[in-house]
């Protein structure tokens, strides 16, 4: 299963100086911002592996294919947290899963532990009326 994230990295600072400060409007973040041209726009296209995630980037200013060494830090930072919370997901489906096989097998022995209990004792009842 392949998943795509897409980082815009104007939008990422913006929300990020918002909410590292309660004293600069949105408009003193947006000027600031507007000072610096040129900003990330990136969709990461992670597919999942048995032993993780495959990882395309796209620049979409570009239109083209980079590789994870030419992105700035701070789509890095993104991607390192992408891959965390998509790890940590894939983690805890595969533990469930996991649980389901088991708990889904206790409630077939225990189905058969009754079947076979039921099985003796109309067996058992059976002989005990034969000898009466």
């Amino acid at each position: 299963m392949t998943e795509h994230h897409r980082f815009i990295e104007r939008d990422y600072l913006f929300a990020s100086t918002k909410a590292s400060t309660h004293y600069i409007t949105d408009e003193a973040i947006n000027s600031i911002l507007d000072e610096h041209g040129y900003f990330d726009d990136l969709t990461f296209e992670l597919e999942t592996t048995q032993t993780g995630f495959k990882t395309k980037v796209y620049d979409n200013n570009t239109e083209e294919y980079i590789t994870l060494n030419s992105i700035s830090g701070l789509a890095f930072d993104y991607y390192l947290q992408l891959v965390k919370e998509l790890s940590i997901k894939k983690t805890q489906e595969e533990i469930a899963t996991e649980n389901i096989h088991k708990i889904k097998s206790i409630f077939s022995e225990w189905a058969n532990n009754r079947t076979d209990k039921k099985r003796y004792n109309s067996n058992t009842n059976h002989k005990q009326r034969i000898a009466q």
